[in-house]
C-alpha cells in the first residue's frame, strides 16, 4: 500500500472510526497492523495528517483526534465558485477579529500549538508541507478564538482554495524569499497573542493578509489567472 492510500485509509478511519474529538487512537503498531502498512509509510501518513490539523502527536502520550470543523457543516454558506479576490477580501475582513478574539482567550496549550506549527513549517520541505502547516495556524487561531460560528464560516472560507487555479498560484507564490517573510509575519502574529495584546494582533494579521493578496494578484496577473 502506498503512502497515498494509506493517507486515504486513515481519513476513513478518522470520519468512520468513532472517534471522539480528542480522543486517542490506537499504537501504530496496531494502526500498521489493522492497516496492512510498515510503520515508515504509517508514519509518513500520520504526519500529513497533523500538518492538516487533524490530529495531533505528544511523545510518550500517543496520538489524537485534533480535527478542524467539518466543511459540510457550513453548506449553508454562500460562496461555493467564490474568486480568489472574494476570498482574500473575505479573510482579509474576519481574519483581523479571530486574531484579536484569540489573544483575549487562547490558551497556553493552543499558543503552544501556533508555535509548533510555524516551527514545522519550517522545517519540513515542499510548499504542500507548508501550506498544510499554515492552514492548521490559522485553523487553531480561529479555534482560540472561541466563536464557533466564526471558525466554521472561516473553515468554509478556506475551503475554497482548493482548486487548480489556487493551487498554481502559491505553488508560484512561495519562493524562499517569500515563505520566510511570511514565516515572520506569522510569528509575530503568534507573538501578539502569546501577548495578550488584541490590536497588534488584529493589525498584525490584517497587513499579513493585505501583503498576501498583493503578491497573489502580482502572479495572477502574470499567469492570466482572473482573481476577480
Amino acid at each position: 500500500m502506498t503512502t497515498r492510500q494509506a493517507l486515504n485509509e486513515l481519513r476513513s478511519l478518522l470520519r468512520e472510526g468513532g472517534f471522539a474529538p480528542r480522543g486517542k487512537l490506537p499504537p501504530e503498531r496496531e494502526l500498521a497492523r489493522r492497516l496492512g502498512v510498515g510503520r515508515g509509510t504509517l508514519r509518513k501518513s500520520l504526519a500529513v495528517l497533523e500538518a492538516e490539523g487533524r490530529i495531533t502527536r505528544h511523545v510518550g502520550q500517543g496520538t489524537f483526534v485534533d480535527g478542524p470543523p467539518d466543511a459540510s457543516a457550513a453548506s449553508g454558506f454562500p460562496g461555493g465558485e467564490a474568486s480568489p479576490a472574494e476570498v482574500l477580501e473575505a479573510r482579509a475582513v474576519i481574519d483581523p477579529a479571530i486574531a484579536g478574539l484569540a489573544a483575549m482567550r487562547a490558551t497556553p496549550e493552543q499558543i503552544a500549538r501556533m508555535r509548533h506549527c510555524i516551527e514545522k513549517s519550517v522545517s519540513e520541505e515542499g510548499w504542500p508541507n507548508w501550506d498544510r502547516w499554515m492552514g492548521t495556524l490559522f485553523r487553531t487561531i480561529a479555534e482560540a478564538a472561541g466563536n464557533g460560528l466564526l471558525q466554521t464560516f472561516m473553515a468554509h472560507v478556506d475551503g475554497r482554495r482548493s482548486n487548480d487555479e489556487w493551487a498554481e498560484l502559491r505553488a508560484r507564490a512561495l519562493t524562499p524569499d517569500w515563505q520566510r517573510t511570511l514565516s515572520a509575519q506569522h510569528r509575530g502574529i503568534v507573538d501578539a497573542i502569546a501577548a495578550r495584546d488584541a490590536a497588534r494582533a488584529a493589525e498584525l494579521t490584517r497587513e499579513h493578509h493585505l501583503a498576501v493578496r498583493a503578491r497573489y494578484f502580482g502572479i495572477a496577473g502574470e499567469i492570466g489567472i482572473p482573481v476577480a
